[in-house]
């Protein structure tokens, strides 16, 4: 291959790279949305944080992984299955790393809840995207 092909290769690897990252972080914010706002009203109806937060990352899983599958990870073969149990593993993973933090930011840190919520998620995304993009969706 001429030196002309490869730096157009890579170049163009990089482009689809960062417009799969800009549609996984559009998704992320529809995501965690869903996550926060779910979280507040739960927490606001008197649902215990722990919870509420447990509650509020299963909606925005169902939202995260088809907004994903269909929209952030196009073109690969279809293995649904095998995909939304990685999806989930990695999210229970996730989920079980950051609720002990939840909890000192709560309790020990006496943050609000909802900031707190918002802080453990934003601590969390990027180990969610290089997971969900090198296992779930490869």
């Amino acid at each position: 291959m001429k030196p002309d092909t490869c730096q157009g290769l890579v170049r163009a690897r990089r482009i689809a790279l960062l417009r799969q990252f800009i549609r996984f972080s559009i998704v992320g914010v529809i995501q965690n949305g869903l996550n926060i706002s779910a979280f507040a009203v739960a927490v606001a109806g008197g649902v215990p944080f722990l919870v509420a937060s447990v509650l509020a990352a299963l909606l925005a899983l169902a939202a995260s992984f088809t907004l994903n599958r269909r929209w952030t990870f196009p073109g690969r073969t279809d293995q649904t299955t095998r995909r939304a149990i990685r999806f989930v593993t990695i999210w229970i993973t996730i989920v079980l790393l950051t609720l002990p933090f939840l909890a000192i930011l709560v309790d020990v840190a006496h943050l609000p809840k909802v900031l707190a919520q918002t802080l453990v998620i934003i601590a969390g995304a990027p180990a969610s995207y290089a997971a969900q993009r090198r296992w779930t969706f490869d």
